[in-house]
């Protein structure tokens, strides 16, 4: 796995790996526990959007 992400991590600094949680790089320590709160935050925030919204209201946001 950790061959798998060095080459993600050329393009993407940060990556969510179902059942193992968040991976992130940076040039220092802080710079990747940055990367890797903002895509947790992020999660976070959709996985709560989808526990509140309906999903068809025909409001134009479709099925997930």
């Amino acid at each position: 796995m950790l061959g798998q992400f060095t080459r993600f991590g050329q393009n993407y600094k940060a990556a969510m790996v179902r059942g193992h949680g968040s991976f992130a790089v940076g040039q220092m320590l802080e710079e990747a526990y940055q990367w890797t709160s903002s895509l947790e935050a992020s999660y976070k925030t959709l996985y709560l959007r989808r526990l509140l919204s309906p999903r068809d209201t025909g409001e134009g946001g479709g099925k997930w």
